[in-house]
């Protein structure tokens, strides 16, 4: 998943879910603590935008590429 606008354009999320630590900005968007294994993300999570975010909100939904 990457964000395609303004001063984000291009970046990547590469660490959600259970398989590592949720680091600074995973603790502000899920809450617990850095070192805390992230949550799993869903399908719909992405594809209708309901993944938090550091600073609140959640992100845009996706895209689909093909």
């Amino acid at each position: 998943m990457m964000e395609s606008k303004g001063g984000k354009a291009g970046n990547v999320i590469t660490s959600y879910g259970p398989s590592g630590p949720k680091n600074e900005s995973g603790a502000a968007a899920w809450g617990g603590a850095p070192t805390d294994p992230g949550p799993p993300v869903t399908r719909e999570q992405i594809v209708n935008g309901g993944i938090p975010t550091p600073k609140g909100g959640t992100l845009p939904p996706a895209t689909q590429l093909r």
